[in-house]
């Protein structure tokens, strides 16, 4: 049987869900709060320990990554929703639709247009290539300042992680 979290992040996850509720102030909705637990607990009872390419848990992660487009970049609501939910889109946990009736459609087209991105990048992952980037950031520009914000701090967060520990 393989768990969603070890031990150590667990305590991480429990740190880094005090730290987010306590940035989001009263942005976000008591209601809010139990669909995320609701959405989230499908990945625990899917019972697989999803790490991504460096190994890092990939819940955790979008919980990393939501706590600086909070705590850090001072977004609100909508995009919170958005980074710790799009991951659970992804990977077919729930769908847009879900997302859409349960946390409106500002956060639903936040999503879509993370997932886009993911696409993109997943079709070339190679960095080093002029062409790559030309295209990136021209998508990039047509997607909105918010959706660009959540894309760097999900790599800002791995960066962190992986160099230094977590924030």
């Amino acid at each position: 049987m393989n768990y969603l979290f070890n031990q150590e992040e667990r305590l991480e996850l429990i740190s880094t869900y005090r730290r987010l509720l306590r940035s989001m102030g009263d942005t976000i909705l008591p209601d809010d709060i139990k669909k995320v637990k609701h959405y989230t607990g499908r990945v625990a009872a899917d019972d697989n320990n999803e790490k991504d390419t460096y190994g890092m848990n990939r819940l955790l992660q979008a919980m990393r990554t939501a706590l600086i487009v909070g705590d850090e970049i001072g977004l609100k609501r909508s995009s919170v929703l958005a980074v710790l939910l799009s991951y659970l889109v992804m990977q077919e946990h729930c769908t847009l639709a879900d997302i859409e009736k349960d946390f409106g459609s500002d956060t639903a087209n936040i999503i879509r247009g993370l997932i886009k991105t993911h696409e993109l990048y997943g079709k070339n992952a190679a960095i080093d290539n002029e062409h790559f980037r030309t295209l990136l950031i021209s998508f990039a520009a047509n997607i909105g300042k918010k959706l660009k914000i959540h894309y760097l701090c999900e790599y800002l967060g791995c960066i962190y992680k992986l160099n230094e520990g977590f924030i």
